[in-house]
């Protein structure tokens, strides 16, 4: 399946779907451009008008335009807690900015998914 956006596999970088009737799934990156950069705020695919996506963690930043803000509960990015295997730092904490949906920095997400 691919994004509908940029045509990409959708396995590629982290999908989310907005909420609307057609579910669609589109690369976060690619939605949010879409509707930060969009008159209307709307979905590409039905055209539903006013989408806001939620936000995750690795995102740099937040745009009120286009994600939703819980005032109650504010968003703090978490950074990659990954303890390192190799190197001069070699059982230290990675603490590098995680990759965007994600809990972890590229480096280790690739070693944490399952092969195929």
């Amino acid at each position: 399946m691919s994004c509908i956006i940029c045509g990409e596999d959708l396995k590629n970088k982290f999908s989310i779907s907005l909420d609307c009737n057609c579910k669609s799934l589109f690369h976060y990156e690619c939605i949010q451009s879409t509707l930060l950069y969009g008159k209307y705020n709307k979905c590409p695919y039905c055209a539903k008008p006013h989408m806001k996506i939620p936000i995750v963690n690795g995102i740099k930043r937040i745009n009120p335009k286009v994600h939703i803000i819980d005032e109650n509960n504010p968003f703090e990015n978490k950074m990659c807690q990954c303890v390192l295997k190799s190197g001069k730092n070699k059982g230290e904490i990675c603490n590098k900015n995680c990759k965007l949906g994600y809990n972890t920095c590229s480096r280790h997400l690739k070693s944490q998914q399952d092969p195929l």
